[in-house]
């Protein structure tokens, strides 16, 4: 009785991972010892660009470029008995995606279990999100050093001139004073809100990169 109900629950749990095998999003694969693929589920296939059957008995190194040494990644595996990280994946039809795989070995004796997901998305988002905090350090600097540096001076020779200038024309050097420091206080405020975006300090010179 005791071994039919370890059978049996051992069936059940069987049954519970083929489930979340075959119906997780992310692609998941299953490897031997010598780091050959034993099984893969629908999102593995999907993910290689390859059916399932082509892709059991298939090694990683397949499929990644020939400078990634993947028999080093994998003794590490099976050595710490897990490894995260991302690698650069070499579909079947040539096409290379930015992968993100979590790995543990000996999840069943001899059996090694990798998920995978493809972070393109993700990778792009982050580059367009650099091109953006460059665009705006450019900004920042252009602000810093150009402008307000030029209005600086300009507010600089205009308090050099106040005394000098005719009694009649001193009220137009007052209005030009006051709008080269309504100038400076727009391009402040714009250094600022750039230094958030970048996360610059807005310290000076030391805060360039």
């Amino acid at each position: 009785l005791k071994a039919r109900n370890r059978h049996r629950r051992l069936s059940e749990r069987e049954q519970q991972f083929r489930a979340v095998f075959e119906g997780t999003p992310d692609a998941l694969v299953i490897t031997d010892d010598q780091g050959r693929y034993v099984a893969a589920n629908p999102a593995a296939a999907d993910l290689f660009g390859l059916e399932r059957s082509e892709l059991v008995g298939k090694r990683l190194a397949a499929f990644t470029p020939d400078d990634v040494d993947v028999g080093e990644e994998w003794a590490a595996c099976l050595d710490e008995g897990t490894r995260r990280g991302e690698f650069e994946l070499v579909r079947a039809d040539g096409e290379v995606r930015p992968v993100a795989f979590a790995a543990t070995a000996n999840v069943l004796p001899g059996r090694h279990l990798s998920a995978l997901r493809d972070v393109t998305e993700r990778t792009r988002r982050e580059q367009e999100l650099s091109e953006e905090r460059a665009r705006v350090e450019f900004l920042n600097r252009l602000l810093r050093h150009n402008i307000l540096n030029g209005m600086n001076l300009v507010v600089a020779k205009l308090d050099a001139l106040a005394d000098d200038v005719p009694d009649d024309r001193r009220k137009d050097v007052e209005m030009a004073r006051h709008r080269s420091e309504e100038i400076v206080d727009l391009v402040q405020s714009a250094r600022r809100l750039a230094n958030g975006v970048s996360g610059g300090s807005g310290r000076g010179p030391a805060a360039d990169p």
